[in-house]
C-alpha cells in the first residue's frame, strides 16, 4: 500500500480514537490514595472519591484542597500523555512524523493548544509637527 492510501485510512480511524479517548477515564490520587479524581478523556470531571478517614482526622480544609487539586492534575496528566501516545501511534502507522506539540496540534484531543494571541495593535500615530523643518508645508498638489 501506498503511503497516501495508507494516510487517508489511518485518517479515517481518527474520529473512532478520538471517541474511545473521549471515554476513556484517567485517574489521579493523593494523600497515599485517600483522595481520588477521576476525569474523562476530554478532560470531563467524572469523579472525586475522598476517604472517611481524611475527614476524621481532622485534616485542614487548605490540605484537603491541595489534595484535591493535585489529583486533579495529576489525572490531567495522565488523560494528555494518554492521548499524545495514542495519537503518535497514529501517525507512525501513517508514516509521517508527529507534528511540533503532539496531540495539541488536533483540534478536540487533550492538549490542544488555545489559538495565538493576535498581535498586539499597531502604536498610534505620532502627533502632527508644529513646525515644517523641510519647509514643506506651502507645497500643494496639481489637480
Amino acid at each position: 500500500m501506498g503511503a497516501m492510501p495508507k494516510m487517508m485510512e489511518s485518517m479515517k480511524k481518527l474520529p473512532e480514537l478520538q471517541k474511545k479517548l473521549a471515554e476513556t477515564p484517567s485517574t489521579g490520587t493523593a494523600l497515599g490514595g485517600k483522595i481520588k479524581v477521576t476525569i474523562t478523556g476530554d478532560l470531563q470531571p467524572a469523579a472525586v472519591e475522598i476517604d472517611e478517614s481524611v475527614m476524621t482526622d481532622g485534616l485542614p480544609a487548605k490540605l484537603v484542597s491541595d489534595a484535591v487539586l493535585m489529583a486533579m492534575q495529576e489525572a490531567h496528566t495522565a488523560s494528555s500523555e494518554l492521548s499524545r501516545k495514542k495519537i503518535a501511534e497514529l501517525y507512525a502507522d501513517m508514516g509521517v512524523p508527529m507534528p511540533q506539540g503532539g496531540a495539541g496540534g488536533l483540534p478536540g484531543m487533550p492538549g490542544a493548544t488555545a489559538p495565538a494571541a493576535p498581535a498586539p495593535p499597531p502604536p498610534p500615530p505620532s502627533p502632527p509637527m508644529d513646525f515644517d523643518p523641510a519647509g514643506l508645508g506651502g507645497i500643494r498638489a496639481v489637480d
